[in-house]
């Protein structure tokens, strides 16, 4: 749905796609890293932190409308004098769209956080746990795609499908928040948490493993923008629709 809004904005080339791909993932990985510190305060219990972070996402996305009408009016003004200046366009394209986004999609990146705390409960539920969660996330927002892109949109248009999606994003913060009840920040889950790896367990300078995670994820979007733009000129651009 926000990709389909920007790239009414600014126009449907794989520039302005990449520039809202980027702020998207962006704002996913501050949310994470931030989400991240806050869980490990036990200030409140994971899955009220959860309730929170879903609730937030839908009621921005409740206001990404008229923050697009008002990111269209700026870029209307901005586009002019960088017409002829195509990396300057693309860095106002970035930053506009890092603006309208990033605060829902930093608490959607939080969220990953906030439930791992909340579903690992041994060290060696890590891998699992973690895998399954990420694993189930990736699921449905493979459907949630796929749902939108040839479904929903031409049932619904963008106003319906936008209700619908913030529906369910107020749907999960209302359940998390019913099987949180009772919990109190820090107790249940401090008796919970793993241990701390062993350092001598480590294989290999934990930078250079950290870097390589970085390199993979740099990796699969450079294919994922490259696949989009050979896949558009087989089926169509995905705006079209």
């Amino acid at each position: 749905l926000w990709i389909r809004s920007l790239t009414l904005i600014f126009g449907k080339t794989v520039h302005a796609a990449s520039a809202v791909l980027a702020a998207f993932m962006a704002g996913l990985a501050l949310g994470s890293a931030a989400g991240g510190r806050l869980v490990d305060r036990d200030r409140i219990s994971p899955l009220k932190l959860y309730a929170i972070l879903e609730a937030g996402v839908g009621l921005w996305a409740l206001l990404l409308p008229a923050v697009f009408d008002g990111i269209g009016w700026l870029y209307a003004a901005l586009a002019g004098p960088f017409e002829k200046l195509p990396v300057a366009l693309s860095a106002t394209r970035f930053l506009l769209a890092t603006l309208a986004m990033m605060p829902a999609t930093a608490l959607m990146g939080a969220t990953l956080p906030a439930l791992s705390r909340w579903a690992v409960r041994r060290r060696d539920q890590i891998a699992s746990r973690l895998g399954l969660l990420y694993a189930l996330n990736t699921l449905g927002g493979m459907v949630g795609c796929l749902a939108a892109g040839f479904f929903l949109l031409e049932w619904l248009g963008l106003r319906g499908t936008t209700a619908l999606a913030v529906t369910g994003n107020l749907a999960v913060a209302g359940i998390a928040l019913w099987l949180g009840r009772g919990q109190e920040a820090g107790k249940r889950e401090a008796v919970a948490s793993p241990a701390p790896p062993d350092p001598r367990e480590r294989e290999g300078p934990f930078w250079l493993v950290l870097a390589a995670v970085a390199v993979g994820g740099f990796a699969a979007l450079v294919l994922e923008v490259t696949w989009t733009r050979t896949l558009v000129l087989v089926f169509g651009s995905p705006a079209d629709s």
